[in-house]
């Protein structure tokens, strides 16, 4: 791994060169992150809303004819389209596990088998982290989410350790991974963000030489930085010196400014294109 370039640095000239290569490319397929990349984390993630002007920004984006742009988050399908509220986009929903693309929705069928076993999983482990102050276990049907931003730090390697015992007696297939504040319980499968993106990426809309690019801040960003990294092109939000991805930004506004950028390089094409 090395060091991301900051792409705005004044000490290099990483958004020039990117800019041109974004400029000739026949169209991008931009993928991109939600919480921590479109809206900053909030301590309760239903408060973790899109701006106006971020909505905005990803409407545009929606109806330029040589983008294809899709969200892909941790967060459940359901509540990832309430969310975002465009019809016209991708969706990588649950990690991977559930994709919708061109009105058609997919969840892998090897996650649909356990999710009956998540279930009684979810109600074992709500049950044992009840102890823990402001714990929230989230069943997200294909996979568990146990948050603990909100909790007091000297609980926090207690709730580790109590969901790692837990599930390792529940079924030691399931794959346990760790987010921002947040342990991710899943099917043990083939499967992941990386994936999906390439799954969504070779879809008919997707393809048609467009460069695949992906914005992210999270370690469970890094199976797309990964899968893209001789393909496309990479941006993290926040520094880091343990990442696949090329570039970063600093934050959620930075990563705004940079879609604001991409628009611009791509509507004049538009115009141009149209008034032919």
């Amino acid at each position: 791994m090395k060091i991301p370039v900051y792409l705005f640095s004044n000490q290099n000239n990483a958004w020039t060169v990117l800019a041109r290569k974004l400029q000739a490319a026949a169209g991008i397929a931009l993928f991109l992150d939600y919480d921590g990349t479109l809206t900053p984390i909030k301590r309760t993630p239903s408060t973790a809303l899109l701006t106006p002007e971020m909505e905005n920004i990803l409407e545009i984006i929606s109806h330029l004819h040589d983008m294809y742009l899709a969200i892909v988050t941790g967060r459940s399908m359901e509540e990832i389209r309430r969310l975002v509220r465009l019809e016209n986009i991708g969706y990588a929903a649950n990690h991977g596990f559930n994709i919708y693309n061109d009105g058609i929705e997919w969840i892998h069928p090897q996650a649909i088998s356990q999710i009956q076993l998540l279930s009684r999983l979810h109600s074992i482990l709500r049950n044992i982290l009840a102890k823990v102050p402001k714990a929230f276990v989230e069943n997200k049907q294909i996979t568990l989410s146990i948050h603990y931003r909100n909790v007091a730090p000297q609980h926090i390697r207690s709730i580790k350790s109590l969901t790692t015992k837990t599930v390792r007696a529940f079924d030691p297939t399931l794959r346990i991974t760790q987010g921002k504040k947040v342990l991710e319980v899943r099917p043990q499968i083939d499967w992941g963000k990386g994936k999906a993106v390439l799954e969504l990426y070779h879809s008919n809309k997707a393809r048609q030489q467009k460069i695949p690019f992906f914005i992210g801040d999270d370690t469970t960003d890094e199976d797309v930085f990964k899968v893209l990294l001789k393909k496309g092109i990479t941006v993290r939000v926040g520094k880091s010196t343990s990442t696949h991805a090329q570039y970063y930004v600093k934050d959620v506004e930075e990563v705004m400014h940079l879609l604001q950028l991409i628009i611009s390089l791509r509507t004049p094409r538009r115009r141009i294109s149209e008034n032919r």
